[in-house]
């Protein structure tokens, strides 16, 4: 996946999460933080989520991304699931 597809599937992600949320966490006096929950270690990926999470973060003073980066997402969300710490949104995979 190309760096601005990337940046495209990103910001969308961010963008659909943050219309998902009620009306009232939107309004409050502290940003509304959400979990950018990835598990790509590798310095590319890294580096552009990164950018693009600083990027929607100062242009969104409402709103911060905070990411966080596993190196083994199943056992985590299998973690959260029985622990009812779900995601909101879960990443899908587009295949070239």
């Amino acid at each position: 996946m190309g760096k601005k597809s990337l940046a495209a599937l990103l910001c969308a992600t961010m963008a659909m999460t943050a219309c998902m949320l009620p009306a009232t966490a939107a309004m409050a006096d502290e940003p509304l933080k959400i979990e950018f929950f990835q598990q790509k270690g590798e310095e590319g990926p890294q580096k552009g989520y990164k950018e693009i999470i600083d990027k929607f973060n100062k242009e969104n003073s409402d709103i911060e991304i905070e990411m966080n980066t596993v190196p083994d997402a199943g056992t985590v969300l299998t973690s959260r699931i029985l622990t009812v710490h779900c995601l909101t949104l879960m990443p899908m995979t587009w295949k070239n």
